[in-house]
């Protein structure tokens, strides 16, 4: 007999083992910033009308433009920081400024991406909304874009393998 409950305890440890493992691997990756500003990949996940695709497509092409723009403002002071710091003409004045200028751009940024979320969502039924809404809500909860860590409704943990 204990034989036996020593090789059910072994069988059962094996078992759990294997779906937490299981489990682990398997589990789908929080979409990115990417997808939910994908049109293609919001249709799929949204099951989108033909009508909602053609009105996301207006705003993602709105929307893409106006990135470049920024995109372009900010890879330029960027390129400047570069030239900037470990050249001979370095200051501490102009490479404070070109920080200012590439965050000002970063928070534009990130304010256009906030609207732009808000408008898609207002494309949507009920239904899809709720469902955008978590895949937003798994988004920038757990997307850490230097991947030092990832958090949880706003819990960070620090995971630095």
């Amino acid at each position: 007999m204990r034989l036996f409950m020593t090789a059910l305890a072994g069988l059962a440890v094996a078992a759990l083992s294997f779906g937490v493992g299981h489990g682990s691997a398997t589990r789908a990756a929080p979409p990115s910033l990417a997808s939910l500003q994908d049109v293609a990949w919001l249709k799929t996940q949204l099951e989108l009308s033909a009508s909602q695709v053609e009105t996301l497509h207006a705003l993602e092409e709105e929307y893409g433009t106006e990135l470049i723009a920024l995109c372009g403002d900010h890879c330029a002071a960027r390129s400047q920081l570069a030239a900037q710091l470990l050249g001979a003409d370095w200051s501490a004045d102009t490479e404070l400024a070109l920080l200012e200028t590439m965050g000002r751009t970063q928070v534009r940024t990130d304010v256009m991406t906030l609207e732009h979320i808000r408008r898609v969502h207002q494309v949507l039924t009920p239904a899809q909304q709720a469902t955008y809404e978590r895949h937003v809500s798994a988004c920038l909860a757990t997307a850490c874009p230097h991947r030092l860590h990832h958090g949880s409704m706003g819990h960070a943990t620090h995971d630095h393998n």
